[in-house]
């Protein structure tokens, strides 16, 4: 093969490198994001009282910030239930573009301020 070919190819291989090591800290990046914010929800529910091993029965980290029409919030939501309550499901997530913890009612569409705790 002629110069130009080794040129060509050698681009694209290090394009796709590149591209390939971006998706892989992109993903990184997502799973730390929902792993912050789970851990944000189990202080704040520990700190007002709950019990993470008896009164918490799951925490599911999801993206549902495209359904739901409200453009106060975060990208992800940590949807809570608890053992006393398992039908019921509690949203959390943050203000967008903050670290404030926020409670999101998804039937009413809104915003529900959380009241700080002392640990």
């Amino acid at each position: 093969m002629n110069k130009k070919k080794w040129l060509v190819i050698s681009l694209l291989v290090g394009i796709l490198i590149i591209s390939g090591f971006y998706q892989y800290l992109s993903n990184v990046s997502k799973q730390e994001q929902k792993n912050i914010l789970k851990k944000d929800t189990i202080s704040y529910l520990v700190g007002t009282g709950y019990d993470e091993e008896t009164d918490i029965k799951d925490i599911f980290i999801l993206d549902f910030h495209e359904q739901i029409d409200n453009d106060e919030i975060d990208k992800y939501q940590a949807i809570v239930t608890l053992e006393n309550e398992p039908d019921k499901w509690y949203f959390y997530t943050y203000k967008k573009n903050t670290k404030e913890l926020i409670q999101f009612d998804l039937i009413n569409n809104k915003i529900i301020e959380l009241q700080e705790h002392k640990e």
